[in-house]
């Protein structure tokens, strides 16, 4: 055990322990022993911070979501509002990359792992969107709504952004054996503003005119 480790309480490396093997291997494939074993603690600890697996997964994800909620409405309700559609873009890419940059581990646990017998996580981690959405959905709609004539997707708008960030940090690994790179700062500077442009302008770099009406036919000279 490092001295880092020893400082730390029997339920964080624990916590420590499920996100690395949850990460590796996966909820199901992880066991209980296995995981007091990671983390160097007795067995009966798992189910006295936890009661179970179960309650490990669920931990986790409450640690994730909570901490992700603040860090959205923190720049969604900060002082400075965003000036434009851009700038809104860019800001929410980037709270979002920086956030799941920190713990990416965490992040592929959350994103992959909804057991098929614990159907109440989906709930929970429901609950932590909805949150959300009175802080992100008006201005949403205040900075999209120019450019289009219906309503505002946001079910569609709001997870595909997501979508597309949690991507990278699913598929690092192999991102790393096709193109070898540095993961470092000067790289997610480059990917949170390629982001936010395909976001924003799509893959050609461009802001096409969406959902134009359709051209009116002239009305016929009967003179």
């Amino acid at each position: 055990m490092t001295h880092v480790e020893e400082t730390k309480t029997p339920k964080e490396r624990i916590l420590d322990a499920a996100i690395d093997l949850f990460a590796q291997k996966g909820f199901a494939a992880t066991g209980v022993r296995e995981l007091a074993q990671h983390a160097e603690v007795n067995l009966a600890m798992i189910n006295y911070y936890f009661g179970s697996k179960q309650g490990v997964l669920k931990e986790i994800i409450d640690d994730f979501f909570s901490l992700y909620l603040d860090v959205l409405k923190n720049k969604l309700e900060g002082e400075v509002k965003p000036r434009n559609l851009e700038d809104l873009t860019t800001t929410f890419v980037s709270a979002i990359v920086d956030f799941m940059r920190q713990r990416p581990a965490q992040t592929r646990v959350v994103f992959t792992e909804l057991p098929s017998d614990m159907p109440e996580l989906a709930d929970f981690k429901a609950s932590y969107v909805r949150q959300l959405l009175p802080t992100a959905v008006p201005l949403l709609s205040e900075y999209i709504q120019p450019y289009r004539k219906g309503p505002i997707p946001i079910d569609i708008i709001g997870p595909s952004i997501v979508g597309i960030v949690i991507a990278h940090f699913l598929m690092r690994p192999v991102i790393h054996q096709i193109f070898p790179q540095e993961f470092d700062d000067a790289y997610y500077d480059r990917y949170k503003k390629e982001i936010s442009r395909i976001v924003l302008r799509g893959f050609a770099g461009v802001l096409p005119e969406i959902d134009q009406p359709e051209p009116c036919e002239k009305e016929e000279n009967h003179d």
